[in-house]
């Protein structure tokens, strides 16, 4: 009698469009436990014993569907796929133990989805992320970066997991978000918070226990006085710029009195530019901030 072993897998796909500009993708990198197999979507495969950077020719300009099989989605723990030409929206269902995503300058990269995971970083820049961001799923643990700067039509973040933390570094500048970003549900202790030159951006809603560690950098949005708030703290020697955000003088009076009442020295705070002159309201937390040493400059 014949026994046949029937090998199971699962898989995750993702589509790549190569174009006239290249035929390569410059690599795939996975991390698993076991083994994995990647079918290119042109005929052609490669077996993965071990972590490695798996690059592909295709002989032709077209858009392929990239297939992973793996015994199990949940033996993956890292997935990245930076300058790979992914196309549209890639869909992370089932990987429940992925930790590090890092898909990085894919222009043609419109979604991700369905992030079940607990994340170390999340490098998502120079791509074309479209609308709202849906991370409601995910568990944010971030000790390296979530950064997805560069995204012109990035309009929000939807995040529901209060464990969610940022603790080094935090680059959303160069999008579209708009009204106010909510990050109510993430804590931030950031080295870097970057969330410059998105000219819609309004207003930012703080967790509890947010802190400027070293340089937050918000200029050239139209933000209100996001820092006078009693969630988020300027630490000592940061540096703060809020220069461009067309304050108003009522405005840029409760960021002074805001960093003020945090009670730290020797910073730097910026609200030069096209933000209204402070008034007299803010002569007393002004005072307080020089005698501590820090450097406020605002517009004469």
């Amino acid at each position: 009698m014949w026994v046949f072993n029937k090998r199971k897998f699962e898989t995750f796909t993702f589509d790549v469009t190569i174009g006239t500009y290249a035929t390569d993708i410059p690599g795939i990198t996975l991390t698993f436990s076991r083994w994995a197999i990647v079918r290119w979507g042109d005929g052609s495969s490669d077996v993965l014993t071990s972590t490695a950077e798996k690059t592909h020719t295709y002989s032709s300009n077209d858009t392929f569907k990239v297939t992973i099989e793996v015994p199990l989605l949940t033996t993956i723990t890292s997935f990245q796929a930076d300058n790979a030409f992914i196309d549209g929206t890639i869909d992370f269902a089932g990987l429940t133990e992925l930790s590090v995503i890092n898909i990085y300058t894919n222009s043609l990269l419109t979604e991700i989805a369905n992030i079940e995971s607990t994340l170390t970083s999340l490098l998502v820049y120079d791509c074309d992320i479209t609308g709202i961001c849906d991370l409601s799923s995910a568990t944010l643990a971030i000790t390296n970066a979530f950064s997805f700067y560069g995204n012109a039509n990035l309009t929000d973040f939807s995040f529901q997991n209060v464990a969610n933390t940022i603790t080094n570094n935090l680059f959303l500048n160069d999008c579209d978000l708009t009204g106010t970003l909510d990050f109510s549900y993430v804590e931030i202790t950031a080295l870097f918070i970057d969330i410059f030159n998105n000219p819609n951006l309004t207003s930012v809603s703080w967790k509890t226990g947010t802190v400027i560690q070293a340089n937050f950098s918000g200029n050239d949005c139209a933000l209100d006085a996001i820092l006078n708030s009693a969630n988020i703290t300027a630490a000592n020697s940061c540096l703060i710029n809020l220069q461009d955000n067309a304050m108003s003088a009522t405005e840029v009076d409760n960021t002074i009195i805001g960093v003020e009442a945090d009670g730290t020295s020797n910073g730097t705070l910026q609200l030069q530019g096209t933000n209204a002159a402070r008034t007299a309201a803010s002569d007393a937390a002004n005072t307080a901030l020089g005698g501590r040493g820090w450097t406020v400059t605002t517009t004469p």
